[in-house]
C-alpha cells in the first residue's frame, strides 16, 4: 500500500530534532507499506528550498520563506506554496498514495482539507501537540482549534500517544474514532549497557531544558537538597534551550558546579550512552502527553522518577519508579532520596519488558499498517 504522510514537525538540517519520533514511526511503518512524506517548514530564506532523501522511505524536505507579516493569510499561503511543490515531486515520480497520513494537524492539516489531491484520498490522522491538552487551553490559538474540529472530522482514524489527550482533543469538538498508539522506541539501540562507575549514583535529565513545561529548576533544587545529605551522587543534564545560562547560574550560586553536568544536545546514539551509564531518570514537567526520552530510558532499564502529567501514569507503575505531582519539590526531593535509598529495587529487564511489548519498531509499525488495512 502506497502511503503519503505530510507531517506538520519533521526533523531536517535547521531542526534536528523536531519531531525525531515521526522519522522513526516512518521507518516502522516502511516494513509493511510504501511510505512518501512531504515536510514544509518556515525559515530565514528568500527561496523556497527543496531536499530529497531516501533510505527506508522517501522523503522530501521543503524550506519556504518565513512571512515577515503577522497575518495567518501569508503564512498559510507560503505553507501552501511548499507543499504543492511537494505534492508535485510525488506526482512526478508516478506515485499515486491510497491513503493520507496527517502527523500534527497544525498547520499543514488545513491543505488536507482544501487541496484537491490530498482531499480525494482517506485521511489519518497522528497527534502530539500538547496544546491540544485541556491544561493549555489558553495557549491554543482559534484557528489551530478549527482546523482540528475539520481535519478529525474528515479523518477516518485519529491516533494519540495516550488517552488523555484523545479526551481533551474531543472536549474541544475534535470528534472521530480514535486511537491509542504510543511512540516507537529504538530497542537495539537503548538497551541496558554495563554501569561505568558503581559507587557514583547517577540521576539523568534529557529535555529542552525549558523551565515552562520540564521545570529543570525544581529539579537541580531537588538534586541540591538530596547531594547535602548524600554523598557520591551527580545530575547530568542533557538538552539545549533558552534557559541553559539561567540553570547554569543556578547551579554556580548553589556552589554545585563538581555535581551538576551540562552534556548539551546529543544525538540519540550518544543519549542511549549517556542512559546506560546512568541510574534513574528524572522528569519534573508541569505538562506533557507522553515524552519519548521516558520510554526510551525504560528501554535501557533506568528508574524513573517523573510527574503523574499526561499518560506518564501509564506506564510509570511501582516496578519502575516513583510519581510525583507538578512543580511538588519537596516530593520530588523525597523521591530521589527514595530511589537511593530502593537501589536494587528495580529490575531492568522487567522495566524493559514493558517497552518491548508495546513500543518496538515491530509493535508499533503492525498497528499503524493495521490501521490503513481497516481502510478498505
Amino acid at each position: 500500500m502506497k502511503v503519503l504522510w505530510i507531517a506538520s514537525w519533521f526533523p531536517s538540517v535547521q531542526f534536528p530534532f523536531n519531531g525525531d519520533f515521526v522519522e522513526r514511526m516512518g521507518r516502522a511503518v516502511s516494513d509493511h507499506s510504501e511510505i512518501y512524506l512531504i515536510h514544509v517548514q518556515e525559515g530565514p530564506i528568500k527561496e523556497v528550498d527543496v531536499f530529497e532523501e531516501f533510505d527506508d522511505y522517501f522523503r522530501v524536505i521543503i524550506t519556504v520563506p518565513k512571512s515577515q507579516r503577522w497575518n495567518y493569510f501569508f503564512r498559510f499561503l507560503n505553507l501552501y506554496r511548499g507543499i504543492k511543490k511537494g505534492i508535485k515531486i510525488i506526482k512526478d515520480k508516478g506515485i499515486n498514495p491510497e491513503v493520507v497520513h496527517l502527523h500534527v494537524i497544525y498547520p499543514l492539516g488545513i491543505f488536507c482539507l482544501f487541496d484537491s489531491f490530498l482531499r480525494s484520498k482517506q485521511l489519518v490522522i497522528t497527534e502530539h501537540w500538547t496544546r491540544f491538552r485541556h491544561v493549555n487551553k489558553d495557549k491554543l490559538p482559534s484557528v489551530a482549534k478549527w482546523i482540528g474540529i475539520l481535519a478529525t472530522r474528515k479523518a477516518h482514524s485519529i491516533l494519540t500517544v495516550n488517552k488523555y489527550l484523545s479526551n481533551d482533543m474531543q472536549q474541544y469538538g475534535m470528534k472521530g474514532n480514535y486511537q491509542v498508539i504510543p511512540n516507537v522506541v529504538d530497542c537495539t539501540l537503548f538497551k541496558p549497557g554495563e554501569k561505568k562507575n558503581q559507587k557514583e549514583f547517577t540521576f539523568l535529565h534529557v529535555s529542552t531544558l525549558t523551565d515552562s513545561v520540564k521545570n529543570v529548576s525544581g529539579i537541580i533544587m531537588a538534586f541540591n537538597k538530596v547531594l547535602k545529605k548524600n554523598g557520591h551522587i551527580k545530575l547530568q543534564l542533557i538538552g539545549d534551550g533558552d534557559d541553559r545560562h539561567k540553570h547554569e547560574k543556578t547551579v554556580q550560586i548553589l556552589g554545585i558546579t563538581d555535581s551538576v553536568d551540562f552534556m548539551g544536545e546529543m544525538p540519540h546514539t550518544a543519549v542511549a550512552s549517556a542512559m546506560q551509564k546512568a541510574d534513574c531518570l528524572v522528569h519534573f514537567s508541569n505538562y506533557e502527553n507522553l515524552p519519548c526520552v521516558i520510554l526510551e530510558a525504560m528501554a535501557t532499564g533506568l528508574s524513573i522518577i517523573a510527574t503523574e502529567t499526561g499518560g506518564i501514569g501509564d506506564w510509570v507503575d511501582e516496578d519502575v519508579g516513583i510519581l510525583v505531582h507538578p512543580r511538588d519539590e519537596e516530593g520530588l526531593t523525597n523521591a530521589m532520596q527514595k530511589i537511593l535509598s530502593n537501589v536494587y529495587k528495580y529490575d531492568p529487564k522487567k522495566i524493559r519488558e514493558k517497552v518491548l511489548l508495546k513500543c518496538s519498531r515491530e509493535v508499533i509499525g503492525e498497528k499503524i499498517a493495521n490501521v490503513y488495512k481497516s481502510l478498505f
